[in-house]
């Protein structure tokens, strides 16, 4: 296995990344000296259960670096070398958490919530494509159009694209973390399994 790539999935990665708690857990992991789970669970007034398993949602999609020595585990955020796309999606995380406060972290949720779907990520890489209309949608990515009307509108309501003469465009998000998810998706002109 050393050696081997992995490959977890965007939206299954952006799912974890949706998550308030998460999000709080992400911001200190970078303000904090590689802390324990006990440490983590006492700075954000959580269960250690709950640390624990928030903390290995996050280890699942390569971001974080876990370090051990004996008994005692401790975490930072850093990607696995073994993920595809985790040091772009850490880097991004680390600016997009940088750039905007704690009162912020909503945005970060919003944007990492657009992409929690392989339809919607089906969308967005059409879309890079340039404008499209819905029928030029339907037909690029197979999507019924009661469900790609539906994810369309999501991803307009929380400004990912913007409507204009019928066509839907990318909008101009420079958001570290929405700049990093479509760069993933260039980089990757694959359908995403899920």
């Amino acid at each position: 296995m050393k050696g081997e790539r992995l490959n977890p999935t965007l939206w299954r990665t952006c799912r974890v990344l949706a998550g308030a708690t998460r999000v709080r857990m992400l911001r200190l992991l970078m303000t904090s000296p590689a802390p324990t789970v006990t440490e983590v669970a006492g700075c954000l007034g959580i269960g250690l259960s709950r640390a624990s398993q928030e903390l290995r949602r996050l280890n699942s999609r390569g971001l974080l670096e876990v370090h051990r020595s004996g008994a005692e585990v401790r975490y930072r955020l850093g990607a696995d070398p073994q993920v595809a796309d985790a040091a772009g999606l850490t880097a991004a995380i680390h600016a997009g958490l940088r750039s905007c406060g704690a009162a912020r972290d909503e945005v970060f949720v919003r944007i990492a919530s657009c992409f929690t779907h392989p339809r919607r990520l089906e969308i967005v890489r059409a879309m890079l494509r340039g404008p499209q209309t819905p029928g030029m949608l339907r037909r690029a990515t197979g999507i019924p159009y009661r469900a790609l009307k539906r994810h369309l509108a999501l991803l307009h309501d929380r400004q990912v694209l913007r409507r204009e003469d019928g066509e839907y465009r990318l909008s101009a998000c420079r958001h570290p973390l929405f700049r990093a998810i479509v760069t993933c998706l260039r980089s990757d002109t694959a359908p995403d399994p899920s």
